[in-house]
């Protein structure tokens, strides 16, 4: 395993907690990766995602045509189906780290804020030095 000099965080800096689908999280990384493999190459940094998408997110459909008053039950028994995952972000929580040389600062910068593109609200890009 390489130790690397310096890691790039991705915080979470909305007011309120989000939900972040699935779908979402997985886009952040591929965009992240995708980014820094092409100035690093496989084996010039490490990427981790710090959180995991455990709930279960439910949807309740309507029917929305002629007469569909007559057929649909409305909120009554509203459970709905379960469609998708997300997880749950804190004001403050790491969404994804990257951990790099020094020479590769700018680069994990900047494909982090490119990934950040992907998230619903505005994360906040922190880079840090490793304690070895």
């Amino acid at each position: 395993k390489t130790a690397y000099e310096m890691c790039g965080r991705d915080w979470s800096s909305d007011v309120c907690s989000s939900d972040l689908r699935h779908m979402a999280i997985e886009s952040t990384r591929l965009a992240a990766n995708k980014t820094l493999e092409k100035t690093t190459g496989e084996s010039g940094y490490s990427s981790r995602l710090r959180i995991y998408p455990h709930i279960r997110l439910r949807e309740n459909k309507l029917i929305a045509a002629a007469g569909a008053d007559r057929l649909s039950e409305g909120m009554r028994r509203a459970f709905g189906k379960a469609n998708s995952l997300g997880a749950r972000v804190k004001q403050g929580q790491v969404i994804m780290e990257m951990n790099v040389e020094k020479e590769h600062v700018d680069a994990a910068s900047s494909a982090l804020r490119k990934a950040c593109v992907k998230l619903p609200g505005t994360p906040s890009i922190r880079v840090l030095e490793n304690k070895n």
